[in-house]
């Protein structure tokens, strides 16, 4: 199952585009995602936090979710 699937399930609208550097500043959240990282909470960029430290909920949702996928089909989303 593809992240835009997971995404899709949990009701969490989901794009994949260039952002400024302003915008990624700017934005309440952000992560990163690939095979051998999963999905991680992206926490500054260049030495400036972004969003509320510790707080997370879209991506710990997709963690979650991703992570009970994986759990119960056995496979990592593509």
């Amino acid at each position: 199952m593809h992240l835009f699937e997971i995404a899709a399930a949990e009701t969490i609208p989901l794009r994949e585009r260039s952002l400024s550097r302003f915008a990624l500043l700017g934005a309440d959240e952000l992560f990163l995602t690939g095979t051998g990282a999963r999905i991680v909470a992206v926490v500054g960029l260049d030495g400036q936090g972004l969003g509320r430290p510790r707080e997370r909920p879209i991506t710990t949702r997709l963690r979650k979710a991703s992570a009970d996928f994986q759990l119960h089909r056995g496979t990592a989303p593509s």
